[in-house]
């Protein structure tokens, strides 16, 4: 029978994998959801704003990426009671980007400039 510390241990480890994709959705539904704005809005507009509109969006995918790192810290220590390791916030910081760079070639394509 396992001593109860490798239980919590377990348990731990699964709400820390919990915060972890609860951010990287998190960060998906925000950003598709400012992909459809930014191509409603500058849907009808000029080359230059709909431009502007892209740079716009730029700024919001990384203003996410910062943010779901965040809230994968505040999660990790609220779910697993501990801080989140180091190399799981590089790993979510990599994942955020190639999510935030999906999202604005699909914006791109949205645009369709």
């Amino acid at each position: 029978m396992r001593p109860k510390h490798q239980f919590r241990e377990i348990d731990r480890q699964r709400h820390m994998i919990r915060a972890f994709f609860a951010a990287i959705a998190m960060e998906a539904v925000a950003l598709f959801l400012c992909a459809a704005v930014v191509a409603g809005i500058t849907e009808k507009l000029s080359a230059r704003q709909a431009g502007n509109g892209l740079l716009i969006y730029g700024a919001i995918d990384l203003l996410t990426i910062a943010l779901s790192v965040w809230v994968y810290r505040t999660l990790a220590q609220a779910w697993g009671g501990a801080s989140a390791p180091t190399w799981s916030l590089i790993a979510l910081g990599l994942a955020a980007t190639v999510t935030g760079l999906v999202m604005f070639f699909i914006t791109v394509v949205l645009l369709n400039r």
